[in-house]
């Protein structure tokens, strides 16, 4: 009986590769793969040859990539921190070039099918030899203006590896060259110590860190001092939210806050989150926490621009949330927006533009390949060859070539942009603070995009010294096209999916000039 086929193979040769970075699809890909394992056999006895003279770690590896076919997975922190080598190596199998590589530096690989992940090599797991020759002694004393710190952390950053002082203030520890130390004790300040290529004897003096606690933190009825707070409050302050570009204020709270979980639930631009301060208490009803900005709850988050929060507090136990009933117990974060300052009038405008672009795309058959599959597959099936030159329409598979892309014509190189225009200011008895911002995110995905236009103005007044008055006003404009990219099963079950999907022998549009739509028996989901 003849089967059809309504599925892109992916290439024998090829496979989805991921350097360290994050990868930016919006999508769950279904991933129809043949794997044959002398491909894997041949690969890695395959003959590669380098020559390269003080070459950085990430070109070296580009090169072997193209060579191999093999993909590598690692922190671009760990492979930026070695310093250019040179290599020369003639027809060598992968595995001794990569030997040969590896060898003299602090990193270590392992192969798992086709990706090759690289790490940073543990101290312990270091040879015998290797670590008498490379590692370093550090001894050193720590201590405060009191004298001398006992059990203070001394950890080597980027590593679980270190140490602590004993009752003296004293330690010491072997590293790597050029690695740095991280100081860490209860009530000083963390310090960071950058170290050379020699063995070193350092003196340490630990700062006090206790400033913090005269800050003045935001709760349900009012300010305290957050040394006088009993309940469980914590904060994600300015400097922190501005640290990179986010759309919505949730997306501040992400790894920020010990206990909060903050999942994103669509990559889409102007996506949504979902944030858990107690957890999940209720299947039917609301699990999200209430926001609170500047006295007001509000349910759009997508609506505040992020330029105009000062501050974050979570109130998570029911102390501090009893103010607000019900509607506080999954948690509350309370925003506090930017206000005016006495003193002089100040013009403040913060903007960025950056481009986000598809990370790695599936490699799939050609029209070429894609028909030669099919044709094998009907024969194997006991049927005849769709691609037979018999129609226009069924082309032989010598007659194709690279054909439709699919992925090319779905995604797009997508630009983000913020502007942000502050005036603020005032006198003894009044202060302002004006905003007016703009914020525009194109997806990945063609037509997709998030704009907002947002206005905001904070103006208080002292009419007596025990009366102050204010206002604070905001208006915000959103549009946002989304793309349906989720997927419900099928061959149609998304963007992303059918993308990968479509027949690459189908063209974009039809002799008329419309988008085309394939009425054949090669692809039974999409026929009339």
């Amino acid at each position: 009986m003849s089967r059809t086929f309504n599925h892109s193979i992916f290439h024998h040769n090829g496979d989805s590769v991921f350097k360290g970075k994050y990868l930016s699809l919006n999508v769950i890909v279904m991933l129809f793969t043949l794997t044959f394992a002398f491909c894997d056999v041949y690969a890695r006895a395959q003959g590669i040859s380098l020559s390269e003279n003080n070459a950085t770690i990430e070109k070296i590896l580009h090169d072997i990539e193209k060579q191999s076919g093999y993909g590598f997975f690692y922190k671009k922190q760990d492979v930026q921190s070695v310093k250019p080598i040179s290599i020369h190596v003639e027809k060598y199998t992968l595995v001794q070039v990569l030997d040969e590589l590896f060898g003299s530096l602090p990193l270590a690989y392992e192969i798992q099918g086709k990706i090759i992940a690289i790490k940073r090599k543990e101290i312990s797991s270091i040879p015998a030899q290797q670590t008498a020759q490379e590692l370093i002694t550090i001894n050193g004393v720590v201590h405060a203006s009191s004298g001398a710190l006992a059990g203070v952390s001394v950890l080597v950053k980027g590593t679980n590896k270190g140490t602590s002082t004993d009752g003296t203030g004293n330690f010491s520890i072997k590293v790597l060259p050029n690695s740095s130390l991280v100081f860490k004790s209860l009530g000083y300040l963390e310090k960071v110590i950058q170290l050379g290529t020699e063995s070193a004897t350092l003196d340490i003096l630990m700062e006090p860190g206790m400033d913090n606690l005269e800050e003045v933190v935001v709760v349900g009825y009012g300010t305290v001092k957050k040394r006088d707070i009993t309940g469980a409050v914590s904060t994600v302050k300015e400097e922190d939210i501005k640290s990179m570009p986010i759309v919505a204020l949730d997306r501040a709270l992400q790894g920020r806050i010990a206990g909060v979980q903050v999942t994103t639930n669509s990559a889409r631009p102007g996506g949504s989150t979902s944030v858990r301060i107690r957890g999940t208490g209720s299947i039917n009803a609301s699990n999200d926490p209430l926001y609170v900005i500047d006295g007001f709850p509000t349910g759009d988050l997508n609506s505040i621009n992020p330029a105009d929060i000062e501050s974050i507090e979570i109130l998570k136990d029911a102390s501090a949330t009893a103010i607000y009933g019900s509607r506080g117990s999954n948690g509350v974060v309370l925003v506090t927006t930017k206000r005016g300052t006495k003193g002089q009038s100040n013009m403040n405008l913060e903007a960025y533009y950056g481009i986000q672009s598809l990370r790695h795309k599936i490699p799939l058959l050609n029209a070429r390949e894609y028909a030669e599959f099919i044709n094998e597959a009907r024969i194997n099936g006991g049927g005849q060859a769709y691609f037979d030159g018999s129609s226009a329409d069924r082309p032989l598979p010598s007659q194709l070539g690279e054909g439709t892309d699919w992925q090319d014509v779905v995604f797009q190189n997508a630009p983000i942009q913020n502007y942000q225009l502050n005036f603020n200011g005032g006198d003894s008895k009044t202060q302002y603070s004006l905003s007016g911002g703009y914020y525009g995110q194109q997806g990945i995905i063609v037509d997709s995009e998030f704009k907002r236009y947002a206005m905001r103005a904070n103006v208080d007044r002292e009419v007596k010294s025990w009366l102050k008055v204010g206002i604070s006003m905001q208006g915000a404009h959103t549009n946002s096209n989304n793309s349906r990219t989720e997927t419900e099963g099928g061959a149609s079950g998304g963007v992303t999916n059918a993308a990968l999907n479509f027949a690459p022998v189908f063209p974009i549009y039809d002799a008329n000039g419309v988008y085309y739509r394939d009425v054949s028996s090669l692809n039974p989901d999409y026929s009339l």
